[in-house]
């Protein structure tokens, strides 16, 4: 259950999984076992807290003015869609992945996944609320909040730039790929979400909001980011989860007041020590747990830097064998960095992502704490053994840690 307050998201967490401090839904709900499969592609930063109350009424949406359709709302969406007003409970149904075989591409698992959700986004189109008219009532109501939320759009309504009042403006989910000049006039906002659009490349006049605090743009595309980020002197959280950015950006150390970076999935990142050497402020990172990350920052971190990893990674038990979840089995990164050749899949249903090389063994049992995993030990280790025979490694997981 997920309901709405005006600065929190309250989560039962034995619906939904949390992998990062961020409160990151590890994946998608599972319509029959209510497990989560390992899609982790969207990111709430919201604070996100145990709800003890299994019976709560739907609350009324908090102040502002909304524009987003229910019909329209992915399933990995749906606290956010929450979050932003919609009345009463969404179903837990969303997005089913089920596939006849157990295996994928890495493409699918990734990208398709995304393509479909976007399909999904674009359905109803033609009921959609007149973004227009939500700038206008928000200007007449003195509303400090507009959230146009996956209504397509492709440009911003020039009506947007006349609330000069607002301190939150939330555009996910739409089609955008620039933003208009005079975006400054919006000088008192405070909190810009800008998450799961069409972005390339970081809209400069975004730099010149002088309040600005929050800024979350993940899931778009965006490669790299402009000197002009360095004034802004304001900024305190950066969202840039899922995008494709390859190194941690050196201009963010210009930032006195950033205080958090989210950089997880920007497959291949890396950390310059040029970043390291500059970094005067006390940061909290947000990354996935490369081998060479957790090199340079450890587990604890260094100096200034205080890493929370992405599990994307396995654990490393000896040369030679790495253990890890089913996250671990989806990524062809993860293969390729590690060497990892022979994948031994420990449980039922789990969808991998295997590579034309490699050698693979399907085990099916229960991923509970009570399974017998015994009669498959001599199974396992012969396959370990040849691994190991052929100078390569191997990686043993399941899906939730129970049986691997």
């Amino acid at each position: 259950k997920v309901r709405a307050t005006s600065r929190s998201i309250k989560c039962d967490r034995s619906k939904v999984s949390f992998n990062t401090a961020h409160s990151e839904p590890k994946g998608l709900v599972n319509k029959q076992t209510k497990r989560h499969q390992s899609f982790g592609f969207v990111s709430l930063h919201e604070e996100a807290s145990q709800d003890d109350d299994d019976d709560l009424d739907p609350l009324d949406p908090p102040p502002g003015i909304y524009g987003c359709q229910r019909e329209s709302v992915p399933a990995v969406c749906r606290a956010r869609s929450i979050a932003l007003g919609l009345s009463g409970w969404l179903d837990e149904d969303g997005v089913d992945f089920s596939e006849e075989d157990g295996s994928l591409d890495e493409e699918s698992s990734l990208v398709g996944s995304v393509k479909e959700i976007k399909q999904r986004q674009m359905l109803h189109r033609s009921s959609a609320p007149d973004p227009s008219l939500l700038a206008k009532e928000c200007i007449r109501d003195e509303s400090e909040d507009l959230a146009l939320y996956a209504l397509g759009l492709r440009e911003l309504p020039s009506a947007v730039l006349d609330c000069t009042q607002i301190t939150c403006l939330d555009l996910s989910s739409n089609q955008l790929n620039e933003l208009p000049d005079g975006l400054e006039s919006l000088c008192n906002l405070d909190k810009f979400t800008l998450r799961d659009n069409s972005f390339e490349h970081f809209p400069k006049v975004v730099c010149k909001l002088p309040l600005l605090r929050l800024l979350y743009m993940d899931q778009n595309m965006l490669t790299e980011l402009p000197d002009e980020v360095g004034e802004m002197d304001s900024l305190e959280t950066l969202g840039l989860d899922w995008n494709l950015i390859p190194n941690v950006p050196v201009v963010l150390t210009k930032l006195a007041n950033l205080s958090e970076i989210f950089l997880i999935e920007n497959p291949g990142i890396e950390l310059p020590n040029e970043f390291i050497d500059k970094l005067r402020t006390r940061i909290t990172l947000a990354i996935d747990n490369s081998p060479q990350i957790v090199k340079k920052l450890g587990q604890d971190g260094i100096d200034n830097i205080t890493p929370q990893y992405n599990k994307v990674y396995p654990d490393f038990i000896v040369p030679g064998l790495y253990l890890g979840s089913l996250r671990s089995a989806q990524y062809g990164r993860v293969y390729r960095d590690l060497d990892i050749c022979y994948l031994a899949s420990i449980g039922r249903e789990l969808k991998t992502y295997i590579e034309p090389h490699m050698k693979h063994i399907q085990l099916n049992i229960d991923d509970l704490t009570d399974t017998n995993i015994a009669p498959l030990f001599d199974e396992v280790h012969t396959f370990i053994d040849e691994a190991l025979a052929q100078n390569t490694n191997c990686l043993v997981h399941c899906f939730k840690g129970q049986s691997r």
